[in-house]
């Protein structure tokens, strides 16, 4: 019995290291992009990220801007961690999980600057394309939904998001 729980354990061992030997780190960045009626919403975002076989998984710092129609610009800050699976052929599935530090213009006693700041978070998913460029280069267009809002959510839904990514 030891002998085959060392030998599943090798034969494992030995399936993760070579998928580990085919797998890539990348970095890049995104950019997203939302209107609405009343709401413009811009952000970017630094990524790094790591392939392997036609998954990915990454981390994102996220810098963004949205302004409402009557109000003041606001400006928020916080970090995405996200995971992706090509389907077909270059398009693949989405999903993030994102906090964002916020003005709390919501639960203001006042209704006036200067705001309190609180994080919310966010679940964008969707789906996209990725588009080989060169060896090493790929741009990708994604159109995802955050399927948490609350009233000091930035983003406004679709969000509509675009970038380009260079494989190590």
């Amino acid at each position: 019995m030891k002998l085959i729980s060392k030998s599943l354990y090798l034969t494992g061992l030995f399936v993760c290291m070579a998928s580990l030997a085919q797998a890539q780190v990348y970095t890049g960045g995104n950019v997203s992009v939302g209107f609405d009626n009343n709401t413009t919403y811009a952000d970017i975002a630094p990524v790094l990220g790591y392939q392997m076989g036609k998954a990915r998984v990454g981390v994102s710092p996220v810098f963004n801007y949205s302004k409402t129609t009557n109000q003041d610009a606001q400006y928020s800050f916080g970090a995405r961690l996200f995971g992706q699976y090509t389907v077909f052929q270059g398009f693949f599935l989405h999903a993030e999980f994102e906090s964002l530090n916020v003005e709390d213009r919501a639960n203001d006693a006042d209704g006036l600057p200067p705001y309190d700041r609180t994080w919310v978070v966010g679940l964008p998913v969707g789906a996209g394309y990725n588009q080989q460029l060169t060896d090493r280069i790929n741009a990708q267009f994604m159109v995802l939904w955050n399927v948490i809002e609350n009233e000091n959510t930035p983003t406004t839904n679709p969000i509509i998001r675009g970038g380009i990514n260079y494989s190590f």
